[in-house]
């Protein structure tokens, strides 16, 4: 479709301002798309789950490669923890951020999917309590790493970073972790903003199934093969 060709079209409720790609048909209905950009699509194509934000972002297959292997690496980095583990770094600072973003479809989405988390990973019932005060985080339900976590999350998004947390974090997670969360942070937001813009809102139909514990370690541990592949393509770079 030619840039003459768009015009505003009406849309299904949760339907993106782009289509989500999700067969060869569709990539090969994209007209924007080389033939050499249509063969990334088909094979990104079942790289990914295929979660809306992942279908859609195969309208520009090169962006999603760079996008999907920053999140490995992210994963990589983190060396254990995951998004699907209930209130650990990556997903308290993951929640934090897309609620204080207002990202409907984020927000609706992942506190979903981590109250799924929280009965395959058998926690307390007090557990699904803490879904709703992520807002507050002196309130009991926290303990003292989680309360940390939020308050770090937030000062990052509100740019209101004091000395005392900064050192606190540093004390809590060390160097390398602090400034992965702050990468991390960013990355979550950047996929908010996407999302937002596509104008998808959060439908009860939208649904991630529960990841028991020992596939989140079988998956996390997989990632770190992605970090010696990473090295060696940085490693491997001219120096400008």
């Amino acid at each position: 479709m030619s840039h003459s060709e768009i015009k505003t079209m009406k849309r299904q409720p949760g339907e993106f301002r782009l289509p989500r790609i999700k067969t060869a048909a569709d990539i090969e209905a994209l007209s924007h798309l080389s033939k050499e950009e249509k063969d990334l699509a088909m094979f990104n194509l079942n790289k990914e789950p295929p979660t809306d934000g992942w279908t859609m972002m195969i309208n520009d297959p090169e962006l999603q490669a760079f996008w999907s292997m920053m999140q490995s690496e992210f994963i990589a980095l983190f060396d254990g923890d995951f998004i699907a583990i209930p209130f650990s770094f990556m997903n308290l600072t993951t929640l934090v951020t897309v609620k204080h973003t207002n990202s409907n479809w984020h927000y609706g989405f992942l506190t979903a999917w981590t109250g799924k988390q929280i009965g395959a990973h058998k926690l307390p019932e007090i557990s699904y309590a803490k879904l709703a005060q992520l807002d507050y985080p002196d309130a009991d339900v926290w303990t003292d790493e989680e309360r940390l976590i939020i308050k770090f999350a937030v000062a990052l998004l509100e740019h209101s970073m004091s000395d005392e947390l900064f050192d606190q974090a540093r004390a809590a997670f060390g160097d390398k972790k602090v400034l992965r969360g702050i990468a991390w942070v960013g990355y979550v937001k950047m996929w908010a903003m996407l999302v937002d813009a596509l104008d998808l809102k959060y439908l009860a139909t939208m649904d991630l199934p529960a990841m028991p514990p020992e596939i989140v370690e079988t998956l996390t541990s997989s990632f770190q093969n992605i970090r010696p592949e990473m090295k060696s393509l940085w490693m491997n770079m001219k120096a400008s």
